[in-house]
């Protein structure tokens, strides 16, 4: 019988550290969705595992008086090396990850060529 590989991590996510465990050939997504003085904002976390590579596919969104927005991330991380960054918080390290894209767009802009 073979053993799928696992990694556990810190996230920051909603205000604190959440601790993630992942198993290798699975997905996590999880969002949230809050109303603001101008709009609404949403944040969205995808993280997927392969058995050696954990990646983080991360995308802010929301309207407001300049209109529609949203801009993301993805990151990498060796499974190595899943938790090598201090967080500034007693027993918590988080990935070391590395940047390997990143978007940002502003759709009124967008519309009007800029």
């Amino acid at each position: 019988m073979s053993m799928k590989v696992k990694v556990r991590f810190w996230h920051y996510w909603n205000g604190s550290y959440v601790r993630i465990m992942i198993y290798e050939g699975q997905t996590i997504k999880f969002g949230r969705c809050h109303p603001t003085d101008e709009g609404y904002h949403c944040e969205e976390a995808l993280f997927r595992f392969d058995g050696k590579i954990l990646e983080q596919e991360a995308v802010s969104s929301g309207d407001d008086c300049d209109g529609p927005f949203s801009s993301g991330y993805t990151l990498i991380c060796d499974v190595d090396e899943p938790a090598a960054i201090p967080a500034g918080e007693p027993d918590i390290c988080r990935p070391d990850w590395r940047v390997t894209g990143s978007f940002q767009r502003d759709y009124h802009a967008a519309a009007m060529g800029c």
